[in-house]
C-alpha cells in the first residue's frame, strides 16, 4: 500500500481538520488511517489524533480477535477519555477511519458526516453512511434520547450540530455519540484505492468524480506514493475550486495493482 494526505484550510478562519495514517503502536501489521473534522474547536481532532491510535492498540493487545469491535471500543473509549479530562470537551469533531491488517482485511468506522470510499476499476462504493440528524435511523434516535432536530439552514441537533456523531460535544451528550457504524471487508482484485475526506470534499466533489481521479492518476503511472499524494491533493484543490468553503482533508491509499 501507499498512502498520501493533503489538507487545506480554504475560507474557514481557523484549520480544524486533521489526519492519521500510520502503523497502529505495537501492531506493525496493522495501519490506521483517519479524518478528523473538527467544530466548535480544534480540541476535540487534536485528542483524537494524538490518543486513538494509542487506545486502539490497547484494544488490540487485550482481545484482538475481532478487530472491527476493537476500533469500535476505541472510538468509544477516546471520546469518554476526552470528556471527562478536557476543558475543551465542548469541542468536537466527525470521525472516518480505516483499519488495514497485512493489506488485505479492512475495518473502517464512521461517526459523523466525514466519509469513505472505495474506488475500484469500474465503479465506486460509498463504503459508510453520513450520519445527518435527518436520516430517519438517526432521527429516531435522536428523539428516542431526548433531543430534538430543528431546520437552521440545515437540520441540526438541538438546533445546533448538523451532525449526529462525534467525538466531544459533552453538551449533547448522550444524543450525540461517538459510537461508529464498522464496515468490515476484506480487499478484492478491483480495489484500487480507499479515499478518507472531510465533509468539506464532498460539499462539491461527488463520489463518482473521485473515482474518475484515481483511474486517471493510476494510468498515467509513477511511484505509488507519488500518485497517492498527487490524488489528494487534487481532491482538496478541487474541492475549494469549485465552491466549498469548508476545510477539506484528504487521505488516499491506493493498492498495489493485482498481479
Amino acid at each position: 500500500m501507499a498512502f498520501g494526505v493533503s489538507m487545506r484550510q480554504g475560507s474557514r478562519p481557523y484549520m480544524e481538520d486533521v489526519t492519521v495514517a500510520q502503523p497502529v503502536p505495537q501492531h506493525a501489521n496493522f495501519m490506521i488511517f483517519a479524518v478528523f473534522d473538527g467544530h466548535g474547536g480544534k480540541k476535540a481532532a487534536d485528542y483524537a489524533k494524538e490518543h486513538l491510535p494509542q487506545v486502539l492498540s490497547e484494544e488490540l493487545t487485550a482481545d484482538g480477535s475481532d478487530p472491527g469491535q476493537c476500533l469500535l471500543r476505541a472510538f468509544e473509549k477516546t471520546d469518554e477519555k476526552f470528556i471527562s479530562g478536557s476543558e475543551g470537551a465542548q469541542d468536537g469533531c466527525t470521525a472516518t477511519a480505516c483499519l488495514i491488517r497485512n493489506g488485505e482485511e479492512i475495518w473502517v468506522a464512521n461517526a459523523g458526516d466525514s466519509r469513505t470510499i472505495l474506488v475500484k476499476t469500474e465503479s465506486v462504493i460509498q463504503v459508510t453512511t453520513d450520519h445527518k440528524p435527518n436520516e430517519p435511523t438517526e432521527k429516531a434516535r435522536i428523539l428516542a434520547a431526548g433531543g430534538s432536530i430543528i431546520f437552521y439552514g440545515v437540520w441540526r441537533v438541538n438546533g445546533m450540530l448538523a451532525t449526529s456523531r462525534g467525538f466531544g460535544d459533552a453538551s449533547l451528550k448522550p444524543i450525540v455519540i461517538a459510537t461508529p457504524e464498522i464496515f468490515p471487508r476484506r480487499k478484492e482484485a478491483d480495489d484500487m484505492a480507499i479515499i478518507l475526506c472531510s465533509d468539506g470534499v464532498f460539499d462539491t466533489v461527488e463520489n463518482d468524480q473521485i473515482g474518475t481521479v484515481v483511474r486517471a492518476k493510476r494510468e498515467a503511472g509513477g511511484a505509488l506514493d507519488d500518485v497517492s499524494l498527487a490524488i489528494a491533493s487534487e481532491l482538496t484543490s478541487s474541492a475549494i475550486a469549485e465552491g466549498s468553503y469548508d476545510n477539506v482533508a484528504a487521505v488516499v491509499v491506493l493498492f498495489p495493482r493485482s498481479q
